[in-house]
């Protein structure tokens, strides 16, 4: 299957945009608030912009490596990011896989992962 070239889609203007669940406190209706603005969620968006970033100045691309898109796709699904901030309690194995998704793309391009990635995004508490 041939890719879409961007060139010959349609621009969209109005996109809809909604969530299954609102931030606690937030008004009802279309809120985002639950998967991104606070500290931890930011954080986990930044290591995702740099890891896209990365792979595009190396011109690292779904045709030339498709497995190292299978990874950062992982990545990328939204629930990792409902489990960060002070809305939620994040457990650390969902913070441990969401930057195990990470490390894999990266080591699959093969580029070595930032030093970010060795480090909880969450701190983990001792019981």
């Amino acid at each position: 299957m041939k890719p879409h070239l961007l060139r010959e889609q349609e621009r969209v203007c109005k996109l809809a945009h909604a969530s299954w669940i609102d931030e606690n406190g937030s008004r009802p209706g279309n809120d985002l608030g639950t998967w991104i603005g606070e500290r931890e969620e930011n954080a986990a968006w930044h290591l995702l912009r740099e890891t896209r970033e990365l792979f595009q100045r190396e011109k690292i691309t779904t045709q030339t490596r498709p497995e190292v898109f299978e990874a950062l796709y992982a990545a990328e699904g939204s629930d990792w990011f409902r489990w960060y901030g002070d809305d939620q309690t994040c457990e650390t194995e969902f913070e441990d896989l969401f930057r195990h998704h990470l490390r894999c793309a990266y080591m699959l391009a093969p580029l070595k992962p930032p030093l970010e990635l060795k480090y909880s995004i969450v701190p983990h508490v001792v019981t």
